[in-house]
């Protein structure tokens, strides 16, 4: 018998051209769960205009956002765009991902996942509305959480940070990353240092400079590749003010957004991954990074600390602790062996915890549980 699922969820406006850590869980999940021939999956996801088109077996329906803040409309007028259209799709269940007030006074089975605390996200985007946003996207995102009888979390961080609120079955699963990626070939030319995520205040690429500043001085050669959508322009021409004060722009290389391909290929030349988020729950690069064999230094804040073991799959520092990340990025450039060791546990930990097969497998058992609860109660 056929599951009829409904992804409510960001989603790729062109398959592939990923653009930020929810896109990519939700294309990378789809990717796998399109395989099954027991399962029909439709996406809804917010775009442009109200649109409709079959993209390799999935049916992509866009709806227009409201012309208003995003933090006010996506749990009001573009809430109600999206009822309707699963009333006209009618799934079995509903995949919300990401954005939990999309959920509220949703009525048929229903599984929700937070990649994100949003109410946090926002204290960094730098907005004269930035407590506004904060306080309704708490109350909003709040509601939604005790709402819901059915969650996935990411991440340890999440289920301790709202062990409190959460009052629905909880099931605990990774975000998924493409067989591709632990097919990559690492071969690292040169001294790569890469990054990968959006260009903001949040992902602290200031922070990534000063770092790299340092390590500039013991590896003259090295190369830093910022790769990700630019999502504050002040806070960009901050970083590229701190580049060319420092004369480092030969040294840093700004590549924007790449597609999956390309970004397999950055991978497969970078000697290392460093992230310094100031918050983050599970971010997609560090994954992504283990399973290519990309030894990964990392911030050690809120879910990045769960799923680093400090020495064994990658490094993970206070970001103020500029020296020792300096030294042990050095290491890990210098030390061949020390590097082979750290991506062989990193990428068997991967393999286990993030590969696409065994997390489709148990995202579809936890349908499988919602809707067998939904029967038998007799909803």
């Amino acid at each position: 018998m056929t599951m009829r699922l409904a992804l409510v969820s960001a989603y790729p406006a062109i398959d592939g051209q990923i653009n930020g850590g929810v896109e990519g869980v939700t294309y990378n999940l789809v990717q796998g769960l399109k395989k099954r021939d027991d399962i029909e999956v439709s996406i809804i996801t917010p775009g442009n205009k109200d649109t409709k088109e079959n993209r390799n077996g999935v049916t992509v329906y866009s709806y227009k956002q409201a012309p208003l803040p995003g933090f006010l409309s996506y749990w009001s007028i573009d809430r109600m765009k999206i009822h309707k259209l699963l009333t006209e799709i009618k799934p079995d269940i509903t995949h919300f991902q990401g954005l939990l007030g999309w959920s509220i006074g949703y009525q048929k089975p229903y599984i929700a996942t937070m990649h994100g605390v949003v109410e946090k996200d926002v204290l960094f985007k730098g907005s004269v509305a930035t407590i506004v946003r904060h306080k309704i996207l708490k109350i909003v995102e709040g509601y939604a959480r005790r709402k819901a009888k059915n969650l996935i979390v990411i991440n340890k961080y999440i289920e301790d940070l709202f062990a409190d609120s959460f009052r629905g079955r909880i099931n605990r699963i990774s975000n998924p990353v493409l067989n591709d990626y632990f097919e990559i070939k690492n071969t690292p030319d040169n001294e790569n240092i890469l990054y990968i995520g959006r260009i903001s205040e949040l992902k602290n690429i200031l922070g990534i400079l000063e770092i790299f500043k340092e390590l500039h001085r013991n590896e003259p050669d090295a190369v830093l590749n910022l790769v990700g959508s630019v999502e504050d322009e002040t806070y960009l021409k901050q970083c590229q003010s701190y580049i060319r004060d420092n004369d480092l722009t030969e040294s840093v290389i700004f590549h924007g957004a790449l597609d999956i391909s390309n970004i397999k290929e950055i991978y497969s030349k970078a000697s290392l991954l460093i992230l310094m988020s100031k918050q983050e729950v599970a971010p997609m690069v560090i994954s992504e990074a283990m399973a290519a064999g990309v030894p990964v230094v990392a911030s050690d804040i809120c879910g990045i600390k769960y799923m680093i073991e400090h020495g064994i799959t990658g490094y993970k520092f206070n970001s103020d602790d500029k020296n020792l990340i300096v030294d042990s990025m050095t290491e890990l450039l210098r030390n061949k062996e020390l590097r082979n060791n750290i991506t062989e546990h990193a990428k068997a930990n991967a393999i286990k915890t993030y590969g696409i097969d065994n997390v489709v497998n148990e995202t579809l058992l936890a349908y499988e549980d919602v809707l067998s609860i939904t029967c038998r109660k007799g909803d």
